[in-house]
């Protein structure tokens, strides 16, 4: 079930029921497994959905997740994975060690070489952001493939 975001003038039903329909479509094309989907938790893929295909989304994303691809394809390590969960948590150390099930110490360490891999600092709020729509924008172009 989608849900849009309210609305009280019935003019704009068609408006709001496409938001709704959108948000239908955005999480199951995202693989969600939920049954409820609220627009507003897709509002950015959709945003992202009317840049049109000649505009290369990707030139939009962090250089750290490139980097951490490339990194962990030649290296076999998880740091594109662990940035993605120490992102998701807002960099909380103890969430994210409990998502990932690693003992602190090695999440320590993941972050350090993941700092030093990438050159950023993680205790930048710019960066966290940053981050945030670079995932996003990076598991909408997955999807898309």
């Amino acid at each position: 079930m989608g849900i849009s975001n309210a609305f009280t003038q019935p003019s704009f039903f068609a408006n709001y029921y496409n938001q709704a329909d959108e948000a239908i479509r955005f999480a199951q094309l995202l693989g969600s497994e939920e049954n409820i989907h609220n627009y507003t938790e897709y509002s950015f893929y959709s945003m992202l959905s009317t840049i049109p295909l000649e505009i290369r989304l990707g030139k939009f994303c962090h250089p750290a997740l490139a980097k951490l691809r490339s990194y962990d394809h030649e290296k076999g390590t998880e740091f594109y994975n662990t940035l993605k969960a120490l992102t998701e948590t807002g960099f909380n150390m103890k969430k994210t060690a409990d998502i990932l099930y690693l003992h602190r110490n090695t999440l320590n360490y993941r972050k350090q070489r993941i700092e030093e891999i990438c050159g950023s600092n993680f205790d930048d709020s710019k960066l966290l952001f940053e981050l945030m729509y670079s995932f996003k924008i990076d598991n909408f172009l997955e999807k898309q493939v």
